[in-house]
């Protein structure tokens, strides 16, 4: 009984993190305080490119590329497609990044079998240039990775992190900064909003590919790549919403008052200045007929007139300066 009591008590303790978004898409409690929109949006994209074997060092030939993620115009596919995102992201971050190798052009079955790929994840700084130098850098790296080319799939050469380098704009070195993965949320626009990924680089991968022979310029074996790259996106930029509001009383039962004189404002005062029809009552002397029409302060309701042609009297029941309308019954 203890045991299971106790069990009761651990399934209904508070949340340590009351506060944060519930994970199943609900809309967070109107009556808590209101808190970043850090839902995290996941999207995969990949991009292709291609190590050629275009050196030889003594009966090896090699070909050495860098994995090096820019969104600027240099990679105008990217550039374009995060330039889409910007409209609805605020931030961004490179979450993951995985490099498939597979045959690529000249490069036979024969040649397939005795070639090997050696990738190596750095996020700092490449050693530069396709040398026999650079590749004796690599092969004697310790996280260096050796592997074949298997025949009609790929093989995944490098999984890795990136680290995210800020460079300021119009400078070719970068800052200086380094952050953590996890904390490398990077603004797509600035406030003024202009594009900031421009100015971003994520280096990541160093990879080459050796085979022996010696091949023509114009026929060298290449290796494919693709780069898969996980991207998060969180911070929805929401545009500006009129707020309106709409009566939805439902109408009453009664009908309407009908009138059986109804008019214009002018017809009162052309009426009474013509003689056609005739003021009844002392309220008339407290106002100008000449002003009727004009002044909106005028309130005719209740005045009587008689109408010379019928000689009916009638009573103003309604009179309506938005509209500058009247209306009138038989008085009885």
């Amino acid at each position: 009984m203890f045991r299971r009591n106790n069990r009761r008590n651990n399934n209904n303790r508070q949340r340590r993190n009351p506060n944060r978004a519930p994970r199943n898409g609900r809309v967070r409690r109107p009556n808590t305080s209101s808190h970043f929109d850090s839902t995290v949006q996941k999207r995969t994209i990949n991009w292709t490119t291609s190590i050629g074997v275009n050196n030889v060092s003594d009966g090896q030939c090699f070909g050495i590329g860098n994995i090096a993620i820019k969104f600027d115009s240099s990679q105008a596919y990217l550039n374009e497609w995060l330039t889409n995102q910007s409209r609805v992201y605020e931030q961004f971050k490179i979450s993951r990044v995985r490099v498939f190798a597979t045959p690529g052009a000249f490069m036979s079955n024969d040649i397939r079998i005795r070639s090997k790929v050696l990738a190596r994840v750095d996020t700092d700084n490449f050693q530069p240039g396709s040398t026999a130098s650079t590749l004796g850098y690599l092969m004697a790296s310790s996280n260096t990775v050796s592997k074949m080319l298997p025949d009609a799939r790929e093989v995944c050469v490098a999984d890795y992190h990136p680290t995210v380098k800020p460079f300021l704009a119009g400078q070719a070195t970068d800052n200086g900064r380094q952050l953590p993965n996890n904390l490398s949320w990077m603004a797509i626009r600035d406030n003024n909003g202009n594009l900031q990924f421009p100015n971003y680089e994520w280096k990541g991968a160093q990879i080459a590919v050796t085979t022996p022979g010696s091949f023509s310029p114009s026929e060298a074996p290449h290796i494919h790549l693709r780069v898969r790259l996980d991207i998060c996106f969180r911070g929805r930029i929401s545009t500006a919403t009129v707020f309106h509001t709409e009566a939805i009383t439902e109408p009453n039962d009664i009908p309407p008052p009908t009138y059986d004189v109804n008019g214009s404002f002018d017809d009162i005062r052309n009426g009474i200045l013509t003689g056609a029809l005739f003021p009844i009552g002392t309220e008339w002397n407290s106002i100008n007929v000449a002003n009727v029409g004009y002044d909106l302060n005028l309130d005719l309701t209740g005045f009587q007139y008689r109408d010379q042609t019928t000689m009916t009297v009638y009573t103003i029941e309604l009179w309506e300066n938005a509209t500058q309308s009247f209306g009138a019954n038989p008085s009885a």
